[in-house]
């Protein structure tokens, strides 16, 4: 009797190992599903403010250095056609 209880109980530990095993595997497989999703979002986000910045940049010299021009050459032409003449005089 004593033999089979000593198989019993290395049944029953190597069933624990095997359990703690398992386990330490899924904490381990959860881990690296954690770690690869953050950097996932990280690379969205960093990527989501790159194209931000450029949509921004973008817009800027479409649209806001156009209109700073028209803005320079209006002031130029009120400067040359109402100033100059009146300076003259």
């Amino acid at each position: 009797m004593e033999t089979i209880t000593n198989r019993q109980e290395v049944k029953v530990v190597a069933a624990g190992v095997v359990v703690t095993a398992a386990a330490a595997v899924v904490v381990v497989v959860v881990l690296v599903v954690v770690v690869v999703v953050v950097v996932v979002v990280v690379v969205v986000v960093v990527v989501v403010v790159v194209v931000v910045v450029v949509v921004v940049v973008v817009v800027v010299v479409v649209v806001v250095v156009p209109a700073v021009e028209v803005v320079v050459v209006v002031v130029v032409v009120v400067v040359v056609v109402e100033v100059v003449p009146s300076a003259a005089t």
